[in-house]
């Protein structure tokens, strides 16, 4: 999806994103400063002013192949992630989907999507269940209603400066109530959103028990996110557990239905098996999202591996949570049987690089300015 425009007025505006490339257009030159900010495998950062016709020459296109136009996969206020499609010619196999393949770690709160960023990844995921989680301290079974999980998202977008996908679960409640959902996620400066088929109470895609709406139902309500964006390049993500509550026949039937419905992403939950993640893979030219859950149901196959089937985004949506609670727990069991704390130092993040993290001395620096325009006055 090819996208222009601006986000709704009074809407906070989205983050950097990234585009797919194979090599740098020979006019900008291999160090260009302009739109090479930031590189990851197979992707790399451009300014969301650069040209149409300039983003499509950064894919390199081989024989026999023609372009199309490209697809953005996140975007924000400066830049768009784009996707480059690619077709071969008539009757040459197999047809390629240009995939970013790029890793997207999940986050609970501003200050773990502030380390997601400081480590280099184009992009944050606000996962349901670790907000669930650290939010509420209950399990991802629709405890979080809208207006939890969108302040949430708007304050976790305010945290960083790169695009964040959020978890909107069902949408809370049917296509009008989806179209609501978009908006108040828009209206937060999310750069993507995902909307899943379970019925409502929803539950983790990874525990056992779903059920699903019926499949027309589902088109209804990823047509309804669609229709619903002002900013254009919102991405709508496309989500079915129907492999868990049906079987994967069903699931490939409804990614269908979503991606003729308007979904730019097709996100279909916990395939069991290698055979079932390949078959997911060869099923469609919609860009796909993986998600990579640690002690979920689908394989943890590795990210080259990924790439290699034309995943779009893997995410890591709860490995922050897990080792940061495990992190947590043995510190204060540690604590507990020692006694003490002066003997664990090793563990602690310094405090100033915790400020610096979060901001202290800007923040401080911005008052003392304000200060000075008051003593000037007297």
């Amino acid at each position: 999806m090819e996208a222009s425009g601006t986000a709704a007025t009074g809407s906070p505006k989205r983050k950097s994103s990234i585009t797919t490339r194979s090599s740098a257009p020979a006019s900008l030159g291999p160090n260009a400063a302009l739109p090479l900010v930031m590189r990851t495998r197979e992707t790399m950062l451009l300014p969301k002013s650069t040209p149409k016709n300039d983003r499509l020459s950064l894919a390199t296109v081989p024989a026999g192949t023609k372009k199309v136009p490209s697809e953005v996969l996140l975007a924000s206020k400066n830049c768009r992630l784009v996707m480059f499609a690619r077709s071969t010619s008539v009757n040459t196999e197999p047809k390629p989907r240009v995939s970013a393949g790029v890793v997207v770690p999940g986050a609970y709160d501003g200050v773990s999507a502030k380390l997601v960023e400081r480590a280099g990844f184009p992009a944050v995921y606000m996962t349901g269940y670790g907000t669930s989680a650290s939010r509420l301290g209950l399990p991802d079974l629709g405890f979080a209603g809208l207006a939890e999980m969108a302040d949430h998202a708007r304050n976790m977008a305010a945290a960083v400066t790169v695009p964040l996908i959020a978890d909107a679960d069902t949408g809370y409640g049917n296509a009008l109530n989806v179209r609501r959902t978009v908006a108040a996620y828009e209206a937060a400066g999310i750069a993507a959103l995902h909307i899943e088929d379970q019925v409502a109470p929803k539950r983790c895609g990874h525990l056992s028990g779903h059920q699903v709406i019926p499949r027309g139902e589902f088109a209804g309500k990823i047509r309804a996110a669609a229709e619903a964006r002002t900013d254009p390049d919102l991405l709508i993500i496309a989500r079915t557990d129907a492999i868990s509550a049906v079987d994967v026949d069903e699931a490939l039937r409804r990614g269908e239905a979503a991606a003729k419905a308007g979904a730019d992403v097709l996100f279909i939950e916990a395939p069991r098996d290698a055979t079932q993640v390949e078959q997911v893979a060869r099923a469609f030219d919609t860009p796909l999202l993986y998600n990579y859950a640690p002690g979920g149901r689908s394989p943890l196959l590795p990210f080259a591996r990924l790439r290699e089937l034309r995943f779009a985004i893997i995410l890591l949506p709860v490995d922050t949570l897990l080792v940061g609670m495990k992190a947590v727990a043995a510190f204060l069991g540690d604590v507990r049987a020692r006694d003490d704390v002066t003997s664990l130092t090793e563990r602690y993040m310094p405090f100033g690089e915790l400020n610096e993290l979060i901001g202290v001395t800007a923040q401080l620096a911005l008052a003392e300015r304000y200060a000075g325009d008051g003593r000037s006055a007297t």
